[in-house]
């Protein structure tokens, strides 16, 4: 199948425009990725707060969910390189037609991932017999982008962005960027740059453990400038690769154990090292880091989910 088609003609124009040949890229839509990319199917373990499962998303207690991570398949790390190699690292002024360029391109990266995700999607569901007509997107986030951000600087003992709308995200429209950007005395305009990162003013969050543990379904409770307007955005990892293969190939010299889950959850995955580096053990408890979010305030849990199937890949 021709994969680009699921791609906004806008967003390949723009790529065209700057010289970027998405030939070279679009093989992988549709494709999970390496690393600790997956696609797994999940059941509701333990709802905690239902008026905010119910209302907020209206879900089914009793459905079957899909939890799709992966990003731009290389097309984000391609247009960074590329900026790199002719700025190196210094910063651009933001109304500059550098930096014009260079967020054109990011948006649209972003868009090329948003894409990537719904055809993972696709292609799971159908496996199973579901299409995406069947099913509804509850939430789609990023994790690493840059985007325009407004808030009311905080005091001393305070860290809360104040005013109407905190934490307030927009895209800059290049012909206005300078006016955009212009902060007042009681607001300031930001860039805000998160890496490995989940935003907390975008409305419900999942935060994944490993492919043996809950992953939990947050309400962010009220938007902070302190943590960046941000929260994590999975358990983190507790062991390098390296350690977790060696380690993983010591304790069990039979990778095949590793295909059934502390939570009974099977996994699909035709990397044997894949399956040692990304195993359980080698994530931090997602239980205490979530706990922690909850006891500084930041979130309240809706709900849990356990993992039934997951599937990754080492391409």
């Amino acid at each position: 199948s021709n994969n680009s088609q699921t791609i906004q003609p806008v967003v390949e124009e723009l790529f065209q425009k700057h010289g970027i040949d998405l030939n070279k890229f679009n093989p992988s839509l549709g494709t999970v990725g390496a690393g600790n990319h997956f696609a797994e199917f999940q059941v509701i373990e333990h709802i905690y707060d239902r008026a905010i499962f119910e209302e907020k998303t209206q879900l089914n207690s009793e459905s079957l969910f899909l939890l799709v991570h992966s990003g731009s398949r290389g097309l984000g790390a391609a247009i960074l390189k590329r900026h790199i190699d002719s700025f190196g690292e210094v910063g651009l002024a933001s109304d500059s037609p550098e930096a014009n360029d260079y967020l054109e391109l990011h948006d649209a990266a972003c868009e090329w991932a948003r894409h990537n995700r719904r055809l993972i999607a696709k292609r799971v569901l159908e496996r199973i017999g579901g299409s995406l007509d069947e099913s509804r997107c509850v939430l789609d986030i990023w994790h690493n982008n840059v985007s325009a951000v407004s808030c009311t600087m905080p005091t001393a003992d305070n860290d809360k962005s104040e005013g109407d709308k905190p934490g307030e995200e927009w895209k800059c429209s290049k012909e206005n960027r300078s006016d955009e950007m212009k902060s007042s005395p009681t607001t300031r305009k930001l860039w805000l740059h998160r890496k490995g990162a989940a935003p907390s003013n975008q409305g419900l969050v999942v935060i994944p453990g490993s492919r043996g543990s809950l992953s939990y379904l947050v309400q962010p409770i009220e938007p902070r400038l302190g943590s960046g307007f941000s929260l994590a955005h999975g358990a983190g990892r507790k062991w390098h690769r390296s350690k977790a293969l060696a380690s993983g190939k010591s304790r069990y010299p039979n990778p095949e154990v590793l295909r059934t889950t502390p939570l009974r959850g099977k996994v699909v995955c035709t990397d044997k090292n894949l399956l040692y580096e990304e195993a359980p053990d080698a994530y931090k408890d997602i239980d205490a880091v979530v706990s922690d979010l909850v006891d500084l305030g930041f979130v309240k849990v809706a709900a849990s989910f356990r993992p039934v199937l997951s599937y990754k890949t080492s391409s």
